[in-house]
């Protein structure tokens, strides 16, 4: 998604490339086992125009990933941790 079109891209590219903005709005992501995705750069908010989270990250949860937001139970929120980790003004 960060990709830019490019020198001489191919249709197939050209095409993919021109609806990047329509992936975004509707895209999913295969979570798998949570352990891959971080939670500060993964596009995932959608009220916020880069989709990303504008809380900063602090010096001890640089690393998370989503797994770390999630109970044990890997169905739901936890949702203790949530308000330490973000700001909900920026939101």
């Amino acid at each position: 998604m960060e990709a830019g079109i490019g020198h001489n891209p191919n249709y197939t590219w050209r095409s993919t490339w021109s609806s990047q903005n329509l992936i975004k709005l509707g895209y999913r992501l295969k979570i798998g086992d949570e352990s891959q995705i971080d939670i500060w750069t993964s596009p995932q908010i959608r009220s916020l125009p880069t989709l990303k989270t504008s809380t900063p990250p602090s010096p001890n949860t640089e690393e998370l990933s989503v797994k770390d937001l999630l109970n044990q139970d890997m169905v739901s929120w936890n949702t203790a941790i949530l308000p330490f980790l973000f700001v909900k003004d920026n939101w």
